[in-house]
């Protein structure tokens, strides 16, 4: 990964991480990751309360941040979650790290 895209991705991660600890009520947060030669992968998925889609666009600066970062990286970024699903944030980085 690039000296660009490490410091975004943990600030995304951390996000995400304080997302769910502070908003969801979930009693469990999973992240995984997973990588190989093209493709770097990491998966926060939470059990909480999760909201509406529709509100991501109503939503705090928080998820706009994340967009902001993913962006300025160069990462695929997914946010998905509904009312009582929680919710999942999808950071893929692809092309080897080169930026």
């Amino acid at each position: 990964m690039s000296p660009v895209q490490a410091p975004q991705l943990v600030r995304i991660v951390q996000e995400a991480l304080q997302n769910a600890l502070r908003h969801s009520n979930c009693s469990l947060v999973k992240i995984s990751t997973s990588s190989n030669n093209d493709q770097a992968a990491v998966n926060i998925e939470d059990n909480g309360k999760g909201f509406h889609p529709r509100g991501l666009d109503k939503a705090g600066n928080g998820l706009d941040n994340m967009r902001a970062r993913a962006a300025e990286a160069g990462f695929k970024l997914q946010i998905s979650s509904g009312k009582d699903l929680g919710s999942s944030v999808s950071i893929r980085a692809e092309g080897g790290g080169e930026k």
